[in-house]
């Protein structure tokens, strides 16, 4: 839900942000972004998969 939510935004907010600060700004917050989502999911663990409270699958 979170991607979808930033797919949504990110064609009004990029432009917004690179006539505010500039392009660089801009294009270094998306990636910053980007790195950020990729860190979280290097903590996400498969083969731990689903327990419903606390209870193993």
């Amino acid at each position: 839900m979170g991607a979808n939510l930033g797919g949504a935004i990110s064609p009004t907010l990029t432009p917004w942000l690179a006539q505010r600060w500039g392009w660089g700004a801009s294009l270094g917050l998306a990636a910053f972004i980007s790195f950020l989502g990729g860190i979280m999911w290097l903590r996400i663990r498969p083969e731990d998969g689903l327990a419903k409270d606390g209870a193993e699958c």
